[in-house]
């Protein structure tokens, strides 16, 4: 992440943390991003593989994740589209915080339909927001014949 996406993250990160106090933020400094470019949706995806599992298998499943975050409101929403499973997907989860070689907890099951593709939205709190935009979620499927996971993928802040 270059000097510039870094100070428009921390301004968004400040953002969304007094937008959750019910405070405004103040007017941007000369050297942050304006306040109508950080509160425009960050975009975010995820290419999910049976390799991406820990540990790694060899096998034809595979997936994506389409999301953004709107940082004022927090509104989170998700497009996952996937293939190849060893069945029908019996739960869907955002992990975190993680890496990509490190398992985590819960921390936004997918509820409704899981039939492909799987959609979804959630308001996050201003440090799920953070966790998320600094790259430590990670999005996992499950099926029957693989309840410790199918696929996961990284999600990560697209440029």
């Amino acid at each position: 992440m270059d000097h510039r996406s870094l100070a428009a993250l921390g301004a968004l990160i400040a953002a969304v943390g007094l937008a959750a106090c019910g405070m405004a933020p103040a007017a941007p400094a000369a050297s942050v991003a304006p306040v109508a470019a950080v509160r425009a949706a960050l975009a975010f995806s995820a290419v999910l593989s049976e390799g991406n599992e820990l540990p790694p298998r060899p096998g034809q499943g595979r997936g994506t994740l389409e999301a953004s975050l709107d940082p004022a409101s927090g509104q989170f929403t998700w497009t996952v589209v996937y293939a190849g499973l060893g069945g029908p997907v019996t739960a869907a989860h955002f992990h975190g915080p993680a890496l990509p070689a490190q398992v985590a907890g819960v921390v936004l099951t997918m509820t409704g339909s899981l039939v492909n593709p799987i959609k979804g939205s959630a308001i996050l709190t201003p440090s799920q927001a953070a966790e998320l935009s600094a790259g430590r979620w990670y999005v996992n499927l499950y099926t029957a014949a693989q309840p410790n996971g199918d696929v996961r993928g990284q999600v990560n802040l697209r440029p």
